[in-house]
């Protein structure tokens, strides 16, 4: 089908030629395009050959929160939701945070 493993993830897949990417692990997935169509058409032939729901536009993969603003062309990703649970699981919920000393946008290093 022409898609090329990508070398640093087994679970990710990679077609230039019809601008495709595919991320999965167990039994999660996401199918990239920037043709909603040519999502639906890889959807509609993977359901041959697997069980597969299309649950539309991704909000959560991996416990990693996404969201997408089209009209900013922005993405926006945490883990909020999944440090929460950890903090309480381990009776931690009553910590305060801490900011990061430095602005996010400076990177330390010779320049």
């Amino acid at each position: 089908m022409g898609f090329v493993i990508f070398n640093y993830n087994k679970g990710a897949f990679i077609n230039p030629t019809i601008q495709y990417i595919i991320l999965y692990h167990v039994n999660d997935i996401i199918i990239s395009s920037p043709k909603a169509d040519n999502i639906i058409t890889q959807i509609n032939k993977a359901k041959d050959d697997i069980k597969l729901q299309a649950l539309g536009e991704i909000n959560i993969f991996l416990g990693i929160n996404i969201s997408i603003d089209y009209k900013n062309n922005k993405l926006h990703i945490h883990q909020n939701n999944y440090t929460k649970n950890i903090l309480e699981k381990y009776n931690k919920n009553n910590i305060y945070p801490k900011n990061n000393p430095l602005p996010a946008n400076k990177l330390q290093g010779n320049n």
